[in-house]
């Protein structure tokens, strides 16, 4: 009997994994990867459209610094 063999030596070493809905989990992290992408691209278009503005006001208050 070799050291690999029977129950001596487990790849997992106890750790418990849910291997039954992998491609539920890959749905829910690709629906929250676009989310995320839909999020960011609106803020940044918020921010080309709104940036100018937002920096001016900034300044003429004293608070442009902080950008």
């Amino acid at each position: 009997m070799g050291f690999a063999s029977g129950s001596a030596f487990r790849l997992s070493w106890g750790m418990k994994t849910n291997g039954s809905r992998p491609l539920a989990n890959w749905i829910v992290m690709g629906a929250a990867a676009l989310v995320l992408a839909a999020l960011t691209g609106l803020v940044f278009a918020m921010w080309l459209e709104n940036g100018a503005d937002i920096f001016l006001a900034l300044a003429q208050s004293g608070l442009a610094w902080c950008i």
